[in-house]
């Protein structure tokens, strides 16, 4: 009797098992999950990055105002169109800050009028338009920027700025450098949403309850401080430049330490409420 050769069986090879949905889920949900939490670093560094530059614009601003002062009897250049140092009639298009400054060569480089957070127009066609936190304004067809000139240093000696002087000494406006009290808190210009405004040390309420006020993030026709309140850069805050060419990053409620004009009177509560800064 023969017996039949023991048959080797050899083993199945186990077939790899797939991921299931749940648990793709769970990886996409952790990816995503970290890349939230990496990103978040990376905005922030890059808005610190760009608040660099934009104060590094300002500060070449705040020297051309300074070597300006040097050449004309420490008179400081004025804001707008209705005179010139002189005392003459000015054409709107070049008798501003901006224009003038770079018309007699204190600065080369119009793109120091623009943060870097605030360099595109919101509406290239209007002739006059009013910046926001994240878009640049516009004064006429050649004057653009980011950033916003305190009219109490930039009015000559002889001009009645819009009637926002009250007998004849113009006790508001700095008219010199030399007269400046505290130069590293006075500031030449700042974040805003115009080419220039007049600040006030009592705000006359929200923007929307003033006769003339435009929407918030804008102002009332009177150059309230609120053109400089805007949340531009990390945790809402302004970059300045001041009469000592230093600048700085600050927050939006400290606008109201710094001596705009002449008869400043500071206020240090934290009152001040804002309330377009809420994104």
């Amino acid at each position: 009797m023969h017996s039949e050769p023991p048959t080797h069986h050899r083993p199945t090879a186990t077939a790899p098992r797939g991921f299931t949905l749940v648990e793709l889920l769970v990886v996409v949900a952790i990816l995503v999950a970290l890349i939230t939490m990496i990103m978040k670093p990376i905005e922030n560094a890059r808005r610190l990055s760009w608040s660099t530059y934009c104060m590094a614009n300002e500060r070449q601003m705040g020297m051309a105002e300074i070597a300006y002062a040097a050449d004309w009897d420490r008179r400081i250049v004025a804001l707008s169109a209705l005179v010139t140092q002189s005392g003459a009639a000015a054409d709107e298009h070049d008798s501003n800050v901006w224009d003038q400054l770079y018309a007699q060569g204190y600065y080369t480089d119009k793109s120091i009028r623009y943060c870097p957070e605030a360099n595109v127009l919101r509406d290239a066609v209007a002739w006059k338009v009013n910046g926001t936190a994240n878009t640049a304004w516009k004064f006429n067809e050649v004057t653009f920027g980011s950033y916003c000139f305190n009219a109490w240093m930039h009015s000559p000696e002889n001009a009645r700025m819009f009637g926002r002087d009250a007998g004849p000494d113009f006790p508001r406006h700095w008219k010199t450098i030399s007269a400046v009290h505290n130069p590293s808190l006075t500031p030449f210009l700042a974040d805003g949403v115009w080419y220039g405004s007049y600040p006030f040390p009592r705000p006359w309420g929200p923007p929307a309850t003033i006769p003339g006020a435009m929407s918030a993030p804008y102002v009332n026709g009177y150059g309230d401080i609120n053109r400089h309140a805007i949340n531009r850069h990390v945790n809402a805050t302004v970059n300045g430049v001041f009469v000592d060419g230093h600048s700085e990053n600050f927050k939006v409620e400290e606008l109201y330490r710094f001596e705009w004009s002449r008869d400043w009177i500071g206020r240090t509560e934290d009152w001040v409420d804002f309330p377009w800064l809420k994104r």
